[in-house]
Order: C-alpha cells, then sequence, then structure tokens
C-alpha cells in the first residue's frame, strides 16, 4: 500500500530506478504485418476519476429535495462532448469516459456518481489543452445543478516517438524473415499510429534510445476477446530470433554499434525532470 505511484509499468520502474543503469533498450509488439521495424508515434494521456456529490432524496416523493448527482454528470459528459470541435486533427485527442457508479438505489436521487477517463493527445501540450477542458466540461455539470465535483488527475503515458528502423534490428530482421519465410517492411518516419492508443515505451524514448520492432501470428484486433495467436513461429520462435540477432549486432566488436547509438541520443528529460513532470499531474480539485 503506498509503494506504487505511477499507474504505468515501465512510468513505475523509471522512478524506482530500473533503468538507472541501462543504456539502450530493444522493445518488441505484436502488430498487423508479419514482421516491421521502427515505429509511429503513439498518444499520451492522463487519468481522471470524476466524482460527482450531490443530496439524497425520495426519487418520487421528494425529488426538489434533492441534489441528482447524475444530471450533473450528465450535464459534464454533454458539455465535454462540445469541446471536439476546439481540437485539432493533428493533435490526435481521444477522450473516453465512462461511467463506473450512476447512483445507489432506484427509487433514490442518485447522491453519488463516478466517472472515470483517460485523455489521449499526440503531444504533451495537447493533453495540457484537453485535460484543462476536460476538467471545465465536468465543474460545468456540477456548477449547473447544485452538486460538488471532486476531479482527481494522475499521469499516465508519455506520447510515443516516432522512430527511424535501426540498421541492426533491420539486418536482424532481414535474416529471420529470410529463414522464415516471412515479410519485413520498414516503419514510415514521422507517421502516427492510426489507433489513438498509447504506451508506456513513449516514457523510455524521453529519457533512452528505444529501437523497436513488431511481429504479427495473430488473428482480431489488440486487447479484444476474439485476440488469439494463429502462428506459434512467427509470434515467438522468430520474435526470439530477431532479439538475439540484435543484440548480438549491437554488441559485437566492443559494442560499437550500441555505444554510437548512446552517444548520439538527445533525451527529452533527464530522470528527474521526468519525475518532476509526472508529479505535476497528481492533483484532487473540488468545484461546488
Amino acid at each position: 500500500m503506498g509503494k506504487i505511484k505511477y499507474g504505468g509499468g515501465k512510468c513505475e520502474l523509471i522512478r524506482i530506478g530500473a533503468f538507472d543503469d541501462i543504456d539502450l533498450d530493444i522493445v518488441h509488439h505484436t502488430g498487423d504485418k508479419d514482421i516491421s521495424v521502427g515505429s509511429h508515434s503513439n498518444n499520451g494521456f492522463v487519468s481522471k476519476v470524476i466524482r460527482y456529490k450531490g443530496l439524497a432524496a425520495h426519487a418520487a416523493g421528494t425529488p426538489h429535495l434533492g441534489v441528482n448527482a447524475l444530471n450533473a454528470a450528465s450535464l459534464g459528459l454533454s458539455a465535454l462532448a462540445y469541446q471536439r470541435e476546439t481540437f485539432r486533427d493533428d493533435d490526435h485527442v481521444r477522450i473516453h469516459p465512462i461511467i463506473t457508479k450512476g447512483g445507489n438505489l432506484v427509487n433514490v436521487v442518485p447522491d453519488e456518481v463516478v466517472i472515470e477517463t483517460l485523455v489521449r493527445a499526440a503531444n504533451k501540450d495537447a493533453i495540457a489543452d484537453a485535460a484543462a477542458k476536460t476538467d471545465r466540461a465536468f465543474k460545468a455539470g456540477a456548477i449547473a445543478v447544485g452538486a460538488s465535483c471532486e476531479i482527481t488527475t494522475m499521469p499516465g503515458y508519455l506520447p510515443a516517438l516516432s522512430e527511424k528502423a535501426d540498421e541492426s534490428v533491420l539486418a536482424a530482421a532481414e535474416i529471420a524473415a529470410q529463414t522464415s519465410e516471412k515479410d519485413y517492411q520498414i516503419v514510415q518516419e514521422d507517421t502516427h499510429a492510426y489507433s489513438g492508443g498509447s504506451t508506456d515505451v513513449g516514457d523510455v524514448q524521453h529519457l533512452q534510445p528505444v529501437l523497436t520492432f513488431n511481429t504479427g501470428g495473430k488473428v482480431s484486433g489488440l486487447h479484444s476477446v476474439d485476440f488469439d495467436i494463429v502462428d506459434d513461429e512467427l509470434a515467438y520462435v522468430v520474435t526470439a530470433k530477431i532479439f538475439a540477432l540484435s543484440a548480438y549486432r549491437l554488441l559485437r566488436d566492443g559494442a560499437v554499434k550500441a555505444k554510437e547509438i548512446v552517444a548520439n541520443y538527445q533525451p527529452i528529460f533527464t530522470k528527474e525532470e521526468y519525475i518532476k513532470y509526472m508529479d505535476s499531474f497528481i492533483k484532487t480539485e473540488t468545484y461546488q
């Protein structure tokens, strides 16, 4: 209890020092193509829990004595929807709230409603802008009906950065593709992932070089009930070969290639700056 501070795995590992003695990373994810090398940029996000507080009353007998927290939440969600035209297409903003508590009993005016949402965007400034508009919208719902609104914000992931295909990983992918009779491709630089999703790989990229490749072997979409691995060799064996061959190429000859990558990398944050930035999002504010 109280030992974990950030919600993302790599985010927390950075904070506790697990990356302090690491200079370079190779990252893999399941993808749609047989083999791909390099990476798109991806959205980052912050997470929010919005808790509306009203006043309970009998829903049929004395509704005029209550303050309906569900009405406040409904207005807040509507106000949030009206923000969408203010988001730039290039920022790839995605906000997708759910109601996790909508009241207690059907014959009681709801006195507590809880909404959870992620606020995603392609860059730090767009995340901050969308987060402020999200707070403003939910605050408006509370003010409109006389409820109170508590908004707790926590850091999520930083946006992932578009990354050129590394020549050592690419060479390893070529060999693995040839021996397994699979296709490979290079991810186009400076493109944003169509999914709008997020990955904590972006947090690591802000501190040190990350070399990325993906392999397929799946059916259906990621994080869906129909997801399944249908090509064990591609998903597991080819993936292991690329990891091993990449490590060999980076570390041979006294790790000359790996040292070159590390020397040429320009981090966006130091570890201390990263922690300060992440901590700046941790807050709980009440509007009433």
